[in-house]
């Protein structure tokens, strides 16, 4: 007896069956409507104890002659009453294992959605979902933390909301299932905006979830935060590359070229090393100007990119200065081929500006090599000897390319 309820209905069905019994002439169905109700509310144990009862009732009754069993001639005719009696009460019995059953089941899927959903909310990761028309049915968290928000806050909205504009046009087939053939996807360079305005840099994976007859019913995504991780890429990138060409710069110079030496020196072969410097680029600056400048210098960046391998690294030091490394050549006549295409490349007029402001200038180079092992077997001796023989070049008439020399002649 686990309620005031259950006990009510309890004496309730006692008394319906006191009263049916001592008023109508067949009161199995009136006992037996009272028991279902207390089975379908009470429970099996309940029901048990008031079908107990119910019976002890009966047998008082019929004992007492207060209910008197129906004359029959056949001498099965008890046997019968008695059977209908015994039908009034097992019913009850089955009805209520049948709602403790269901009541249970429904327990357990209640307790093991709930820890789903703790599962789910609690999880140490950006979670969440949305439906067919992309708004916002679940979020974890980890999501309402990182964005700033309160769960009242998001639930109901469309997941565009917490987009930049960009990152809403690009997400949005994120939200249309038919427009993926497995319903899996992952976008990056999305961008999330913050509670107090700032940005989030994230990846977004997701599935869409479809119901039994295969149509979509709602999206699961997982959300990464990648802004630290592109943070320290960036300054990982700018801390080895110039910022005006994008070019490597001394830094990942430096590296490459120690490698380069290490390698060959255990496996021979040969590579070259080539200082460039552009001849007479103060006067342009002076002339035009230092967006001029910087226009030529990333236009020369251009060039040399384009007239080198896949194999082969161009690095600017700064100022106007550019260094080549030439990998895994064949010899210095293959140095010297490279080295004339990049100055036929290098010195071609060049277009700075637009409109009315542009000017074409003329752009001229000197360069000067170093070969891999004759000229240097280390990193130093290969750059002092380039170094030297650019300047070899620019006393010998400047845009040129000169091969070092141990006694400085080309």
């Amino acid at each position: 007896m686990n309620s005031p309820l259950h006990l009510g209905l309890l004496v309730l069905a006692v008394a319906i069956t006191l009263l049916a019994a001592t008023t109508l002439a067949h009161p199995f169905v009136v006992i037996a409507m009272a028991l279902g109700l207390l089975a379908a509310v009470s429970g099996l144990t309940v029901t048990a104890l008031g079908c107990l009862v119910v019976a002890v009732l009966i047998g008082l009754l019929i004992g007492s002659g207060i209910l008197l069993l129906p004359p029959s001639a056949a001498w099965w005719g008890d046997s019968l009453y008695y059977g209908a009696v015994l039908a009034t009460l097992l019913p009850g019995i089955f009805l209520a294992a049948t709602v403790d059953s269901r009541r249970d089941t429904l327990e357990r899927l209640s307790a093991s959605e709930a820890r789903l959903r703790s599962l789910y909310t609690q999880t140490p990761a950006m979670l969440h979902s949305l439906d067919t028309t992309g708004r916002i049915i679940n979020v974890s968290q980890q999501w309402l933390k990182a964005l700033g928000f309160a769960e009242h806050e998001v639930l109901g909205r469309p997941v565009t909301d917490f987009l930049t504009p960009d990152s809403a046009r690009l997400a949005a087939y994120l939200i249309d299932p038919s427009r993926l053939d497995d319903g899996r996807v992952t976008v990056s360079e999305l961008q999330m905006v913050r509670a107090d305005g700032g940005l989030l840099d994230v990846v977004v994976s997701a599935i869409w979830e479809h119901d039994g007859t295969g149509r979509a019913v709602r999206r699961l995504a997982v959300v990464e935060d990648v802004t630290e991780k592109k943070r320290l890429a960036a300054l990982s990138h700018f801390a080895e590359h110039d910022a005006l060409t994008g070019l490597p710069n001394r830094v990942l110079l430096q590296d490459r070229l120690e490698r380069t030496c290490v390698h060959h020196t255990r496996y021979g072969g040969q590579f070259a090393l080539a200082f460039l410097d552009l001849d007479h680029f103060k006067a342009i600056n002076d002339t035009h100007g230092h967006d001029a400048g910087d226009a030529l210098l990333k236009a020369v960046a251009r060039r040399l990119q384009d007239s080198l391998r896949a194999s082969d690294t161009v690095c600017r030091l700064g100022g106007d200065e550019f260094v080549l490394l030439l990998a895994d050549l064949n010899g210095v006549a293959q140095a010297q081929a490279i080295a004339q295409k990049v100055l036929g490349h290098v010195t071609q007029p060049c277009l700075l500006g637009d409109g009315d402001e542009a000017v074409m200038v003329d752009v001229g180079c000197s360069m000067g090599l170093a070969i891999f092992p004759q000229h240097g077997q280390d990193p130093a001796a290969l750059l002092l000897h380039a170094d030297q023989a650019m300047y070899t070049a620019k006393r010998s008439g400047r845009n040129q390319w000169v091969v070092y020399a141990p006694e400085g002649r080309a």
